[in-house]
């Protein structure tokens, strides 16, 4: 192959890649920043789904974390310690323990 018809091919297909591109149909989050209240609330719904989750996964890791040290009572200092965090947290009137 010469040199001109690696050129030709290479224009050719340059062509036919901005003709697809320029056929992309723009999509459902592309056509959101016409639309900024589209974008506003699911932006929101995003972010509260997000805190739900982070609130969730923590309550979880957190009551875990309790469970596990409430079983541990051979360190009498940790056994101590949690001893008294589960009997405050009774009288607080926390449910489950």
């Amino acid at each position: 192959m010469d040199e001109k018809t690696i050129q030709r091919d290479l224009a050719r297909s340059v062509d036919g890649l901005t003709v697809q591109v320029g056929n992309l149909v723009y999509t459902e989050a592309n056509s959101s920043f016409n639309k900024p209240w589209k974008a506003a609330v699911i932006s929101l719904v995003k972010g509260l789904a997000f805190g739900f989750g982070s609130i969730l996964g923590a309550t979880v890791i957190v009551a875990l974390f309790i469970f596990i040290l409430s079983q541990i009572q051979l360190v009498p200092v940790v056994g101590d310690f949690v001893k008294s965090l589960l009997e405050y947290m009774q009288n607080a009137g926390v449910k489950g323990v």
